[in-house]
């Protein structure tokens, strides 16, 4: 090995270890600057054994077996600016084991098996200025252990089981630019929590167990970055952020049930990227959303995927960011017909994302507006049940083959996102833009079979409920004009059978007793001009009958008489015509037998009135 080398590298595979003890074997390497040895399964470092390694800046024994520190192991170390001591088993140490590496300004023990620090632990790292204690089972660390920490500005504290973290720790920090506390178990920030890091850029809470952020938490930070993502959290107190800046906010992956109005005022101008994916437990996620965004006036990026926000996302959402936003995440949602209006005047806007929706086909309007952003550069579209017959595809076909923004997202990965056909089935799987209008199936039901089987699951539901409720006003509305018909029916023929039937009644009578009389004979008046005029009258009476049988004779044969409606049942013209007729055969008979005694002529008349008296009026 030179001897003048500046960089010494000694690592292996990592399922094929070294096996590697550290002695004193440093001593000819003067120049070295840089030393790497990982994977060797090194138990110890040992005292002073980079002595004299002066020129030594960089020193790497991750992954290695070493379970302590002691303190002499990094004598010599003098201008040793950066430590990597991550992925061994160290249980425990002394105090001030890095009291030799005064210029040290990073340094890393993360993964490893610390439970507790030792007082003093970075004692004369005054110079220090990054931190990672990730992955040790730590559950508490005291005030007083980062009290020689002052300058330090990158705090790592990844996955330590954390449940609280005391105020006073965050006095010992006053430089503390960045904090990761990750994956820990906090379940509660009280309200000015972190005030007293008056420098803090990038504040990470991601997988804990918040389920609410109270007012006033971050009240007086100026942040680059905050993320809460991965947490349970259910609400956002309307002040939550009351006195804060934030650039970019990931607040995904939580359980919010919904976003107040407003609840970002006051991040309104110093917003720049919001991440509120994967928040699918909200009661009307449309409006949250538009909540959630409208205030924002200098956002540029929304990632708002997996949300389940529909076509009932207003269209106003993305007024006021028509001259800053860029990036536009909206894929994984519950989209089918979205609206034209919701990207118009976005001059700006470079990337959108459609892809994962319901979406069949894009209309026109769509397809204008999508023209009409002159920005646009990226478009996704996978990943939707695309229609591809004709009334479905067309205006997007007819885009796909001109647009450069959508050649841009089909390239990437492979093709992988690229649209595709999903009906009908002879066409699935097929890349839209490589197909042309003779490959397209005609509509067998261009209005509703594909929005009722792939896109609108309620539609079905509610047009079966407007098809019955339909059925059932119709239904009503034909009783209720059976009925009156009925009765207005049944009311005219009471009449007309009534008033019929009394005419024929009284008029047979009367004819009858006419026909029956036979006035006293005046001396001299010849016997056979009587019988000649009751026979007149008889055979008068006889024709009056005769026509009665017609529906229109009784009309012609009096006159005088109001005329009665004409009868329209078989049932009912013979009903009427039955007492005509008997008083005909009555009169002929009083006729055959001479009919000279007026008691006889008395006598059949009282009989045949009371004949009829005895039957009934109607007859139906």
């Amino acid at each position: 090995m030179d001897k003048r080398a500046n960089i010494l590298i000694f690592t292996a595979p990592p399922e094929h270890q070294n096996q590697v003890t550290i002695g004193r074997i440093f001593l000819e390497f003067q120049s070295l600057q840089e030393i790497y040895i990982t994977y060797s399964n090194v138990p110890a470092i040992g005292d002073s054994s980079f002595w004299p390694g002066r020129q030594v800046q960089l020193l790497d024994l991750s992954f290695n077996n070493i379970t302590i520190l002691r303190d002499h192991d990094f004598k010599g170390l003098t201008n040793l600016v950066a430590l990597n001591l991550n992925d061994n088993s160290l249980e425990a140490a002394p105090s001030a084991p890095f009291r030799f590496l005064t210029n040290l300004t990073r340094l890393s023990l993360a993964r490893n098996r610390l439970t507790k620090l030792v007082p003093r632990l970075f004692y004369r790292l005054d110079k220090l200025e990054f931190l990672d204690l990730s992955g040790n089972p730590l559950m508490d660390i005291e005030p007083e252990d980062f009290k020689d920490l002052k300058p330090l500005r990158q705090l790592y504290l990844v996955g330590c089981q954390l449940s609280k973290f005391h105020s006073l720790i965050y006095q010992s920090l006053p430089n503390l630019e960045e904090l990761d506390l990750k994956d820990n178990r906090f379940d509660a920030l009280s309200a000015y929590e972190f005030r007293y890091l008056k420098k803090l850029k990038n504040l990470y809470l991601d997988g804990n167990q918040l389920t609410f952020l109270d007012s006033n938490t971050f009240n007086g930070l100026q942040l680059r970055r905050l993320s809460l993502s991965h947490n349970q959290i259910m609400t956002l107190k309307a002040c939550a952020f009351c006195n804060t800046t934030v650039r970019e906010l990931d607040i995904s992956h939580n359980k919010f049930l919904s976003f107040p109005d407003n609840v970002l005022e006051s991040l309104a101008t110093s917003l720049v990227s919001l991440n509120a994916q994967n928040n699918h437990d909200m009661h009307d996620p449309s409006v949250s959303v538009a909540n959630l965004v409208r205030p924002l006036k200098s956002i540029r990026a929304l990632t708002l995927s997996s949300m389940n926000i529909d076509d009932s996302l207003p269209a106003n959402t993305f007024l006021n960011q028509r001259d800053t936003l860029l990036t536009i995440d909206l894929s994984g949602n519950k989209f089918v017909n979205i609206s034209e209006k919701l990207f118009e005047g976005l001059k700006h806007l470079e990337s959108l994302d459609l892809s994962a929706n319901l979406m069949f086909g894009l209309s026109e309007p769509v397809i204008e507006t999508l023209n009409s952003l002159t920005g646009l550069s990226t478009i996704y579209l996978d990943g939707n049940p695309w229609s591809c017959f004709r009334c479905h595809v067309m205006p997007l076909l007819d885009w796909l083959h001109d647009s450069t923004a959508y050649t841009n997202a089909c390239e990437r990965d492979d093709r992988k996102s690229c649209a595709k056909c999903v009906h009908p089935v002879d066409l699935n799987g097929r890349s839209i833009h490589t197909m042309e209008e003779w490959d397209l199936e005609w509509c067998a039901d261009p209005t509703i079979q594909l929005r009722m089987s792939t896109s609108e699951p309620n539609v079905g539901l509610v047009l079966a409920l407007l098809i019955i409720i339909s059925l059932v006003i119709v239904i009503i509305a034909v009783i209720i004009l059976y009925q009156k018909q009925g009765a207005v029916y049944y009311t005219h023929e009471d009449e007309r059978y009534d008033d019929k039937t009394v005419f024929n009644v009284s008029e047979a009578v009367q004819r009858f007793a006419n026909a029956t009389r036979t006035p006293p004979l005046s001396p001299g008046s010849p016997s056979g001009s009587i019988r000649s005029s009751a026979s007149s009258r008889s055979s008068a009476s006889g024709g009056t009958r005769t026509r009665a049988d017609s529906p229109h004779s009784s009309q012609q044969t009096q006159p005088s008489l109001p005329a009665t409606p004409s009868p329209t049942h078989t049932s009912s013209t013979s009903s009427t015509t039955t007492p005509t007729h008997s008083s005909a055969a009555a009169g002929a008979q009083s006729s055959a037998a001479g009919q000279s005694s007026p008691a006889l002529s008395s006598q059949a008349s009282s009989s045949a009135a009371q004949s009829l008296s005895t039957r009934p009026k109607i007859v139906i």
